[in-house]
């Protein structure tokens, strides 16, 4: 199956190595890492009762994806009419970039139908404000930010919309179902605001490992939701001929309403969009990342099917060519720079000793190779008594136990550090008998 194919890396033995720990082990956790805690806890549950394989871990996110496709169905209901629905759940489904990280046993998938969700209910709430959907709304925007902490980004423009549709409608209901979600979002986050206060402080004084954006990954990243550059240009170049040839007006701007469902949605993702890049790129803390920002792919496709629907609603052969053309450009293996599984194979097909750079590749090597010491072992522990060794620096260890041949994993250290001194070293030391390179830059070499 699909969720098979690829091998598990990047975060994932992160997430499945902690989730599957006892929960006071867990809860220990989040104390200083930077990631709350409401997916791991899911994945801890659901690890007691399918296991660590690929497919079990993965699984649990294909069921949020999945369960996100009705969502979409509704919000394009609201916004226009079933046909934006089908767009929506189409686009949605052949997104190379969903295909990429919604599978991922990661926390990726349940914040796109959370956000999903909230779009729906919003939209609800411009219909009619009631006590009953602000609750809810204020539940998932605590569900939102005990998923990631990209939602402090989410929440105030949640709250915002709330207060403009508060101010529309005139209404002291309004308000006070206002004063509902934020009691029950912030009843929620009481018991957790000590330890987000601390990785915030943390965060602002060390900052993130994400890059300070350049301007170019605005339009960057709306080329990854859009299956690369060539189907987005595609996109613009048939709607172009098509406006041309049917002389078809845009509609005029006062006819916009921020308020109308698609006003609302444009203010949402763009507004989210924006804020993070401006944030990352001022600060010193960047979170513009393109799959922390993936749930805001929604956005950006309801704006492209309504705008489609809209102009060119009554000819289908219009509205289907989106849709051939994504397909055109579906290829869910291309944004998939990661083989472990394999890069772990020819590594053990050597019986030696295993250096691994930079350390925190070691729960990738171990998950892969021996999934009886992943389940097993505590983190940092037995690992050198099993011949492998995380290190930052051969002073570390004592050179004449190793095992011969020695085998260093470099798993983009250069990337983290700037340089690759346990390679360095070792080629000062020992002779190089073979290495072999991997998809991501990871290399494999084998000294004697």
């Amino acid at each position: 199956m699909f969720i098979n194919r690829l091998s598990i890396d990047l975060d994932e033995p992160f997430s499945i190595f902690h989730a599957q720990k006892e929960l006071d082990d867990l809860s220990q956790l989040f104390i200083t890492e930077n990631n709350p805690p409401l997916h791991f806890y899911l994945l801890h549950f659901w690890i007691k009762w399918f296991g660590i394989s690929a497919f079990s871990v993965r699984s649990l996110s294909l069921i949020f994806s999945l369960l996100t496709l009705p969502l979409l169905f509704q919000i394009g209901k609201k916004v226009l009419n079933e046909n934006l629905g089908l767009l929506l759940m189409l686009m949605f489904t052949l997104s190379n970039f969903h295909h990429s990280f919604g599978i991922e046993a990661r926390t990726f998938s349940l914040f796109s139908v959370l956000f999903a969700a909230t779009l729906l209910v919003i939209l609800q709430l411009r219909e009619k404000i009631k006590w009953q959907t602000s609750l809810f709304l204020g539940v998932l925007c605590a569900l939102l930010f005990y998923t990631h902490y990209i939602s402090i980004l989410v929440i105030p423009f949640i709250i915002f919309i709330h207060i403009l549709l508060n101010f529309k409608e005139k209404s002291s209901k309004s308000w006070l179902s206002f004063l509902v979600m934020l009691a029950v979002f912030s009843a929620a986050l009481m018991p957790y605001l000590p330890i987000f206060i601390a990785r915030l402080d943390h965060v602002q004084t060390a900052g993130t490992w994400v890059e300070r954006p350049h301007w170019t990954l605005i339009y960057g990243f709306i080329n990854k939701f859009f299956n690369g550059p060539i189907c987005l240009f595609s996109l613009v170049v048939i709607l172009t001929f098509f406006l041309i040839r049917k002389k078809i007006e845009f509609p005029k701007l006062n006819t916009f309403q921020w308020h109308s469902p698609i006003g609302i949605i444009s203010l949402m993702t763009i507004g989210i969009y924006l804020s993070a890049f401006i944030i990352s790129w001022l600060g010193n803390s960047s979170v513009f990342l393109d799959r922390y920002l993936f749930f805001l792919s929604i956005g950006f496709f309801g704006m492209l099917g309504y705008f489609i629907l809209s102009l060119f609603g009554k000819n289908l052969k219009i509205i289907i060519l989106p849709i051939i053309v994504f397909i055109l450009g579906f290829n869910p293996f291309r944004t998939h720079n990661r083989e472990s599984d394999k890069l772990v194979a020819y590594a053990q097909s050597f019986d030696g000793s295993y250096i691994i750079s930079p350390t925190h590749y070691d729960l990738t090597f171990i998950y892969h190779g021996d999934k009886a010491a992943f389940q097993s072992i505590k983190e940092g522990h037995s690992l050198f008594e099993r011949g492998i060794y995380p290190i930052h620096g051969l002073h570390e260890i004592e050179l004449e136990n190793l095992k011969k041949p020695i085998v260093l994993i470099d798993a983009g250290s250069e990337f983290l550090y700037g340089e690759r001194k346990l390679l360095n070293d070792l080629s000062n030391q020992y002779k190089l008998i073979e290495n072999k390179i991997f998809k991501g830059g990871y290399e494999v070499f084998v000294f004697n």
